[in-house]
């Protein structure tokens, strides 16, 4: 699910609070000697450009249902079980959507590495990950559908 808070934030709020910062430094007198001035505009181009950011991430965002997710293949909208082979221990994870990552939940975004390396892979491969210098090899012990979990 996409955040749409942030967009409305930066619509509603910030944007609207950067003008009036701008318009209240300029009343400040000589705009070239202004470091208030010139800072409000640095930032309405840092907060403009995040909108513009934000507004086509938006427009390439598809809706799923995750119908197309299989028990076979690990993809968008599957649930996985893996084994971690440092420790043994063993984790379930759903790999979902862009934004819908929620580590808490044992929910990651198909772009995490750990994803990345899973993806299309079937029960019983391994995925090695390295990540900030650690490496850690995983086992796919089930996968099933994200769809079906109840």
């Amino acid at each position: 699910m996409i955040r749409t808070q942030h967009v409305g934030d930066l619509i509603a709020t910030k944007i609207p609070e950067n003008k009036q910062s701008i318009v209240t430094a300029r009343e400040h007198g000589d705009l070239k000697e202004n470091s208030e001035y010139k800072m409000a505009r640095q930032d309405q181009d840092i907060l403009l450009s995040r909108k513009n950011e934000l507004e086509v991430d938006l427009s390439r965002a598809r809706v799923t249902d995750f119908t197309e997710a299989s028990n076979d293949l690990v993809g968008i909208g599957s649930i996985v079980d893996l084994k971690e082979g440092s420790t043994g221990k063993k984790h379930q994870y759903a790999i979902l959507g862009a934004w819908d990552s929620d580590p808490k939940n044992n929910i990651l975004s198909y772009k995490t590495p750990l994803a990345q390396q899973l993806l299309g892979k079937e029960k019983g491969a391994t995925a090695a990950t390295k990540i900030g210098g650690n490496e850690e090899e995983w086992t796919i012990v089930k996968i099933s559908r994200w769809l079906d979990k109840k």
